[in-house]
């Protein structure tokens, strides 16, 4: 979230008149966040937020978005919920641009989670997933495997700036990605965007989840490796280790079938994964963070000891749950 469009107090009003929620009381611009311009709006005493979606965002999207939140409130997920307009529409539009006003969600994100607080985002994750199972709404990742090619091309030249030889690890990795990706594995709607930002906690427990605007069709395994990658590593920037106690394996009972689900620390996603298949995912979001310039500026050493800790982990993890379940 952040503040790229200026609106002033009139601008506001104005959109609002498409609105019968009340008069605007205050406004704030959201500075925090990198895609669209969000505004903090009190409405007869009641909180908003104002989404502008900036270039990124593509206007065909914006259904899927909508629908998504909608029909998660409707099964008690906690999470923004669009606002109808006097059109009875979620998606409005104001000097070319389109926007949407969604309820306020109380709760602060935490910049590191204990692992209760993962157990606690797993398990809502794992009901998402199943609450959206049936939803009759698609949208394509658009920055799955075949967009990272054309995106480390993108940022190469910052890679040297890590390292002079990162560029070739990064090659090599994301050959061997693009060979070895599953073609089959359990999937439906993914939030595909689990940052510590977008995650809200009161009183230390769960209280929902923002930004579903990377949501998408794509495995349940991409989902879990980038929580693994954005979620379960501690320490100091320059030091960071993976922690497994944040990341765990577990047995879930779903749909009336007992599964094996790896989870991060006791969420349950129903379905089943091998090191095959959830490594190279997991080795895959770590490095498309690294293009993003997501992590902070490592060496290659930390680099490579990052990969090498959650492999070594998640290996040690698959073992388990095969030698309890023979």
């Amino acid at each position: 979230m952040a503040v790229y469009t200026k609106f002033t107090r009139e601008n506001i009003e104005k959109i609002l008149l498409n609105y019968s929620i009340g008069e605007l009381n205050s406004f704030e611009g959201i500075q925090e966040g990198i895609e669209n311009t969000n505004y903090f709006l009190l409405v007869d005493s009641k909180k908003y937020i104002l989404t502008i979606y900036e270039k990124r965002v593509k206007e065909k999207d914006l259904p899927f978005f909508s629908d998504l939140m909608t029909g998660l409130n409707k099964e008690n997920f906690k999470c923004p919920v669009p606002i109808k307009n006097n059109n009875n529409k979620t998606i409005s539009s104001y000097r070319d641009k389109n926007l949407m006003i969604v309820s306020f969600l109380e709760g602060k994100a935490k910049n590191i989670l204990s692992p209760d607080n993962c157990k606690s985002l797993g398990q809502e994750v794992a009901r998402m997933h199943l609450i959206t199972k049936n939803f009759k709404i698609q949208r394509q990742n658009d920055l799955s495997i075949g967009s990272w090619r054309k995106i480390f091309e993108q940022v190469k030249d910052k890679c040297i700036n890590i390292h002079k030889d990162l560029p070739k690890l990064i090659e090599s990795n994301l050959a061997d990605v693009e060979k070895n990706w599953p073609k089959d594995l359990p999937a439906g709607i993914i939030h595909a965007d689990l940052f510590s930002d977008n995650i809200f906690f009161k009183d230390d427990k769960f209280n929902g989840i923002i930004d579903f605007y990377f949501s998408c069709n794509d495995f349940f395994a991409l989902e879990i490796a980038i929580c693994f990658n954005a979620l379960c590593f501690d320490g100091h920037k320059d030091n960071l280790s993976f922690n497994a106690t944040k990341a765990k394996i577990h047995r879930a009972k779903s749909l009336g079938e007992c599964r094996l689900a790896i989870s991060i620390a006791a969420g349950w996603w129903t379905t089943t994964f091998s090191p095959d298949i959830l490594l190279p995912l997991s080795s895959a979001s770590l490095f498309s963070s690294i293009c993003f310039i997501r992590l902070p500026c490592l060496s290659l050493k930390r680099i490579l000891l990052l990969e090498y800790s959650v492999h070594a982990n998640l290996t040690k993890m698959w073992q388990a749950m095969r030698d309890s379940n023979p």
